[in-house]
């Protein structure tokens, strides 16, 4: 350990590997938990754009489950024939590509591998059956009319006039004429040194991905003999290849898309070449844009219209591999291994581009977000202070060189934490950013490699020493006061609701941190491979698996139970929650947006690739920062919410439970029932709103349902009265109150728990929020009464919904607090005249609170 001020310069500092726990794939950091309010339009302002809906670029539009090994897709009109190897071939009918049905489909002699259209034949390439002719001519009735066994495995096909082309593996190139379908006939063919794995034609020439043998150019003008005119040598294993009449497009498996120029083909020569994030298997091309689909997920589009200059412009993740793509108007439609059929939208099939980027001097192992600045943790150079106050130009300020290797970071008022490896905690000073300097430190007994704070302590994942917790109060002498040992390697921590969340390397541990000299594990997560980040908010926990993205409720912290789960292709790096979206590095894949509206069923919003790989993120504003390797700090704009937040103005639950000695009417024959326990829940919007555009839900940890609710029809107040069975055993039950904008694109508007048996008055647990002036001019005072100590954020937006100022955001104490508004916005700008809504979220309730500016 060494915990010393004085630094080695940054040129004398070696950077030896990680163990191998922490190999770079799976290194350890924390995020920073930034609380977002959601936001209901796309704006733009000085400095550029607020926030984007990420559907209007490249995105998924729909799917079809089949749970079956998918393996390559045709489209024809109004269908897709999808092979899928051992269960045939299935006909999709596709009229509304949201959602995808199947209307027929047959299984075929061996495993279907590759699939064509000509008229109202399919030819499938099938493995060891070889060449099966399908008759589609009833699109719910399709029948085998012809085969032609082959003498290798049945890879892919196509077929250009009466003849098929068919890929088989280690035989080669054959030809077959299908003159007759219902008995198809071998008529020529011609080996290769490697197996051939895809075919293309154009005119008079046959073009063949022939793995390590590269690019194969057969002359096909006589059909009974195929010749080879030339090939192209490549590294990487061509696997798939598309053509037009001057290029070929080969999917290399590992170094991406090859274009090859053909215009002589006795002298074919590579012309450009762009590199993938993930294994390219199949290629499709469309105009001046190619289609990539990748083995281990992914599907990428490039721009083509420079030869010798391709560029991607877009990408998407897919949840597992995609072995095959074809494209239809603006759809693109992919063969997803053990998914099915995946449809995605490429209208716009680029990604978002970058708002803007500042250089470090290393890698970015993390990132904290405090006032308009960024405190990047860059393991081999220290901590790294950047200015966002503008996000199309954010400027590198400041660096401060630490003596160990920084992973994590955490600001708090005029001081900065650095998780400093084996130099364990360092406090740094940043009253002025510009001048950062360490103040003072800490050894751990391990290695420190992230930190949260509350209050006046901090919160060390101190690998395998588990849990160190520090008093900071005075920052230049810190001190251990207390730890908890984990059972695996503590990487990451987060701090919510007055409770640690302690990413274990295979394993979530949850940590009661009340006293924080004794802090001890009350829940834990089943075991799973590889956990390396955790993000919360609300009674919500998302934790990043190396592979996957895993969504929990905790809204009881000893027993956090698994939601839903999204796999991703690329390595997962970190997470951020911010209203009903999750921000999500993923590494070589860029940035992924999900949707978890629903937890219990999280989606994909989109996807956008970024310069360098993506390791680190926090939300600022309505912009997402992402640390990288290699290419410094890169800022995205953030997902536009789809609610109105401010619409809910009050929400409150009153009990209605019999006493202990009552005996209560569970609904079953013979048992008294004088009273039923029930809730009545009662809440008001802020502006007119159709009652189906509203949902209630009730759950507990047995069940969930559906509260029906009715309007008061003198103002915009709704009143619920749940008397449901399922209360009678219930210990608590959670109610959320949800809007949908649009019809099925719900977001919450707030959250209830109520438990039964509890001395404390009904209701009593949900904020008080004051506000007084009002109306006012210049400012107010917004005051808020806590029932239970926890996590309050009290913020001002327009009345719709826009983010215009973040009053307090914090962990605080039972009782009263207050803060002031002045007229200004998150960039000390006057705002306009006129209604604002403040609101306050807390994890018992929610409150909000109409004020009017006058000038």
């Amino acid at each position: 350990m060494q915990c010393g001020l004085t630094l080695p310069p940054v040129a004398q500092r070696s950077a030896p590997p990680l163990s191998s726990r922490f190999s770079f794939d799976r290194r350890p950091s924390i995020p920073a938990l930034i609380t977002a309010i959601l936001i209901s339009a796309c704006c733009t302002g000085p400095s550029g754009a607020v926030c984007i809906d990420y559907t209007d670029y490249l995105h998924q539009i729909g799917a079809l489950n089949t749970w079956r090994s998918s393996r390559d897709v045709t489209v024809s009109g109004n269908y897709a024939y999808l092979a899928i190897s051992n269960y045939g071939i299935q006909v999709i009918d596709i009229s509304d590509p949201t959602s995808p049905v199947i209307v027929g489909s047959v299984d075929t002699p061996d495993a279907a591998w590759g699939v064509a259209v000509s008229g109202h034949y399919l030819y499938v390439a099938d493995d060891h059956a070889g060449l099966q002719v399908i008759d589609i001519t009833k699109p719910n009735g399709p029948c085998i009319a012809g085969s032609v066994d082959t003498p290798g495995r049945a890879w892919r096909v196509v077929v250009e006039g009466a003849y098929a082309y068919l890929a088989d593996l280690d035989t080669g190139l054959l030809v077959i004429d299908i003159t007759r379908p219902e008995t198809p006939q071998i008529v020529g063919r011609l080996h290769f040194s490697d197996d051939a794995h895809d075919v293309a034609v154009i005119g008079n020439r046959a073009f063949v991905a022939a793995d390590n043998a590269g690019l194969q150019i057969v002359d096909i003008s006589n059909p009974e003999s195929p010749q080879i005119i030339s090939s192209v040598q490549m590294w990487g294993s061509a696997r798939g290849v598309a053509a037009t009449a001057t290029n070929v497009y080969v999917a290399s498996f590992y170094t991406g898309l090859r274009v090859i120029n053909v215009m002589n083909p006795a002298a074919p020569f590579l012309a450009g070449h762009v590199s993938m994030p993930n294994l390219s298997q199949d290629v499709c091309i469309v105009g001046n844009l190619a289609y990539i689909c990748a083995v281990d997920g992914g599907l990428h589009v490039v721009d083509v219209s420079s030869q010798f200059n391709p560029q991607l412009i877009g990408s998407v993740e897919t949840t597992a591999s995609a072995y095959g793509v074809a494209v239809s108007g603006s759809n693109v439609y992919l063969a997803v291994f053990g998914v099915g059929l995946l449809v995605y939208d490429a209208s716009n099939p680029g990604n978002p581009e970058v708002l803007g980027e500042a250089d470090t001097l290393s890698d970015i192992y993390d990132v904290a977000v405090s006032g308009h600045y960024a405190f990047a943790a860059c393991r081999y150079t220290g901590m790294e202070i950047v200015d966002l106050s503008n996000p199309r130009h954010p400027v590198s300020l400041s660096n401060v060189n630490t003596p160990g290797y920084a992973y994590g970071t955490a600001v708090s008022g005029s001081f900065a934490f650095v998780a400093d490896g084996d130099a364990g905690l360092q406090v740094v000073d940043i009253t002025n950013p510009r001048v950062p300097r360490i103040i003072g430190c800490v050894d751990t007994p391990g290695s420190a490699l992230a930190v949260a704070l509350d209050g006046i302590h901090a919160y060390v994942a101190d690998d395998d020493y588990g849990l160190q917790v520090i008093n900071v109060r005075d920052p230049q002498n810190p001190r251990i006061v207390g730890a908890a040992d984990t059972p695996g390697y503590a990487v990451d921590i987060v701090i919510a609701g007055g409770v640690a969340y302690l990413a274990d390397s295979n394993s979530l541990q949850v940590i009661d941190i009340a006293d924080p000299k004794s802090p001890h594990i009350i829940g834990t997560t089943s075991p799973s491979q590889g956990i390396y980040k955790v993000a919360a908010q609300g009674r919500h926990a998302a934790v990043a698996n190396t592979s996957y993205v895993q969504f929990l409720d905790i809204a009881q912290p000893e027993s956090p139970r698994p939601l839903g789960r999204v796999d991703l292709s690329s390595s997962v790096k970190s997470v951020a929650i911010s209203g009903t979206h999750v921000y999500v590095a993923n590494y070589s894949a860029g940035l992924t947006v999900l949707d978890i509206g629903s937890p219990s069923s999280p989606s994909f919003v989109g996807n956008s690739v970024i310069q360098g790989d993506a390791i680190e993120l926090a939300v600022y504003q309505d912009n997402v920062v992402i640390g990288t390797r290699y290419n410094g700090l890169q800022i995205m704009p953030g997902q536009c919410g789809n609610a109105v937040p401010t619409l809910l103005t009050a929400f409150t639950a009153m009990v209605d439970d019999p006493s202990p000695g009552q005996p209560l009417d569970t609904g079953q024959s013979g048992t008294p029932a004088p009273q039923a326990r029930a809730v009545t829940l009662t809440w008001a919007l802020s502006a007119p709103t159709a009652r189906v555009s509203l949902r209630l839900n009730a759950d507990t940890d047995d069940a969930s349902w559906n509260v029906p609710f009715t309007p008061d029809p003198g103002d915009m107040s709704y009143m619920a009265h749940d008397a449901a069975l399922h209360l009678a055993t219930a210990s608590q039950a959670h109610y959320t109150l949800s809007y949908a904008a649009t019809p099925d694109a719900w977001t919450t508007l707030g959250e209830l728990t109520v438990s039964f048996g509890s001395s404390e008055p009904p209701g009593s647990c949900v904020p008080r929020l004051h506000v007084y002036p009002n109306p006012f001019n210049p400012s107010t005072m917004v005051s808020y009464t806590l029932a239970r100590p926890g996590t309050a954020l009290v913020a001002v937006h327009s009345l719709t919904g826009s983010l215009i100022k973040v009053l307090a955001d914090g962990s605080y104490p039972t009782g009263t607090h207050a803060t002031t508004w002045n007229g200004r916005d998150e960039r000390d700008r006057d705002v306009p005249a006129g209604a604002y809504v403040i609101r306050i979220v807390t994890e018992t309730g929610t409150s909000a609170v109409k004020a009017m500016l006058v000038r």
